[in-house]
């Protein structure tokens, strides 16, 4: 399986986890860029990181605080997802103060 394919399925994995609990969801398919998902529902919007093993490089991860200081909405959330096998995910909260 090469990297972008088990990127997107990572990716597709994570879309459908949060349309289960009732978000509407939506890829930024090709994305090399900050986000790869945002899920919306009435009361709370996501942006999304998905990493297949490592966490966002230094250089992504300000990339990452930049647009959470410049563009996030309020009331929006940004969070990045990695999966490890035999491990499971693990999800990092970003702050909108940091």
């Amino acid at each position: 399986m090469s990297a972008k394919s088990k990127g997107t399925s990572r990716e597709y994995a994570v879309k459908k986890r949060y349309e289960k609990q009732g978000y509407y969801c939506t890829r930024a398919s090709m994305s090399l860029g900050v986000w790869d998902l945002f899920c919306c529902r009435s009361d709370d919007g996501v942006f999304i990181q998905v990493k297949s093993t490592q966490w966002p490089r230094t250089e992504e991860d300000g990339e990452i605080k930049e647009f959470i200081k410049k563009y996030m909405p309020q009331g929006c959330r940004f969070i990045c997802e990695r999966y490890r096998s035999k491990r499971g995910w693990d999800i990092r909260t970003y702050d909108k103060a940091s």
